[in-house]
């Protein structure tokens, strides 16, 4: 399992709803190449792995704000040339010139800060649960593009599939019919008739063609695969849920908490821990401090000479210190902090009511299309009984052949249709699967 992959286990918890029945029909149950697609986006796709740098980086931060609690130790060294002169004094150096070596080491050890680490310290833990949040989120949010443009790649096939046979079937009746028209057995419109609906045909194949190269591009993009390649797939024939599990999914998609409300709300606390942090910076900070230092001094000798000797003294106690005026800077940044903090609650509020409006119209669109497929399949029964009836008609001359081209053409688009109906309520129950079974747990 890779590091991202550990981390989102722990963040996107996709359970089975409680209570669920029966499995929804997700595109990836009628597409196996569209599942292992999706199940290695953790992996290879280019978004996700960049997301997973901001939790990193989070990660680091919440060890650099943890570090302040611990001793510190710091220390220089320096030669120096120094020049000094005594005002007053009776123990004045003949030599007011001297060079020679300084160094020191300290080390303090925080006492009491006033909350000061642990709002640093909560605020690198928001921006790792805004992180996680967002990766989250664009993790869903691929997931729904890929089924999408995966689903709309198979529909580009279909429709190519589809296209071919018109003009397959043209082209036959073109040669059956020029027979008749030369013998005087058919008229010329007919020919010129099946001419035409081959080359609107022609035109759409082109049409699927392009949009098929168009998906595959997107595709391969998302994932992070350039040479990837999809065979084609027979689009599943699916039967709607019952209404009650649908409406069941659907109050649990509405409950559940959104990656985005998660992103969030770890921002809030961010800001929240730094307003706390703002309330710290003009109190005093109490510290244990321990020096010790090197230097150099005159030393009156007995021969009635002065000379340098080197000095070492070492000194320990409890330090405070505090700003006792910032000319009102911390407190403008304070109102700043307090501004922040009612936008991003504002956000938070929107983003609540964008989830119930996706999770509306998720709804609407699976009952909208479960609808479909029961009206698509009962006009495909009747067209396809309509074409037998034409066909003999066409036969005995009672109609003309682009009654018959026109006829077939609806057959095969509404045939399109109801796998367009079909690969819409499977992606508009995914929506709604993803929106039920995710919870952000921090």
């Amino acid at each position: 399992m890779s590091r991202l992959s550990a981390i989102l286990s722990l963040v996107l918890l996709l359970t089975p709803c409680a209570g669920a029945e029966a499995a929804a029909p997700l595109p990836e149950d009628g597409f196996p190449q569209l599942r292992g697609i999706l199940n290695q986006i953790g992996t290879k796709s280019p978004s996700i792995m960049a997301e997973e740098q901001r939790i990193e980086e989070g990660e680091a931060a919440l060890k650099a704000a943890s570090s302040g609690r611990n001793p510190h130790v710091n220390s220089f060294a320096r030669l120096q040339g120094q020049y000094e002169t005594r005002i007053n004094s009776h123990s004045d150096s003949n030599d007011n010139f001297n060079f020679g070596p300084y160094a020191s080491v300290y080390a303090n050890l925080p006492l009491y800060h006033w909350g000061e680490f642990k709002a640093r310290e909560d605020q690198a833990q928001g921006r790792i649960d805004s992180a996680t949040g967002w990766t989250g989120m664009r993790i869903l949010q691929l997931r729904q593009d890929l089924r999408r443009y995966y689903v709309d790649y198979q529909l580009a096939l279909k429709g190519e599939e589809i296209a071919k046979e018109s003009i397959a079937y043209a082209r036959k009746k073109e040669e059956g019919l020029k027979t008749l028209v030369d013998n005087g057995q058919a008229p010329r419109q007919n020919l010129v008739e099946a001419r035409i609906f081959a080359q609107e045909r022609a035109e759409e194949l082109a049409d699927a063609v392009s949009r098929a190269g168009y998906d595959l591009d997107l595709i391969r993009e998302m994932c992070g695969q350039g040479g990837l390649e999809i065979s084609p797939e027979q689009i599943p024939d699916i039967e709607p849920m019952d209404a009650s599990e649908l409406d069941r999914m659907t109050r649990a998609a509405a409950a559940a908490i959104s990656p985005e409300v998660a992103s969030l709300e770890g921002e809030l606390q961010t800001e929240e821990a730094f307003f706390r942090e703002l309330g710290s910076r003009n109190r005093p900070k109490i510290d244990v401090v321990v020096s010790s230092n090197v230097d150099y001094v005159d030393e009156y000798r007995p021969d009635g000479t002065y000379g340098t000797v080197p000095r070492v003294y070492n000194w320990a106690g409890i330090q405070a210190n505090w700003t006792i005026y910032d000319g009102g800077t911390n407190n403008a940044e304070q109102l700043a902090s307090m501004a922040r903090q009612r936008r991003i609650q504002a956000r938070i509020t929107e983003a609540r009511l964008r989830q119930s409006r996706e999770v509306s119209s998720a709804a609407r669109e699976a009952r909208l299309n479960a609808e479909r497929l029961l009206t698509r399949r009962a006009r495909v029964k009747m067209l396809e009984e309509s074409v037998d009836l034409m066909e003999l008609q066409m036969s005995q001359n009672l109609i003309s052949a682009n009654d018959l081209f026109q006829r077939k053409l609806d057959l095969q688009r509404t045939r399109l249709d109801l796998l367009q109906a079909c690969a819409s309520y499977m992606l508009a129950v995914a929506r709604l699967d993803d929106m039920a079974k995710t919870h952000f747990q921090r």
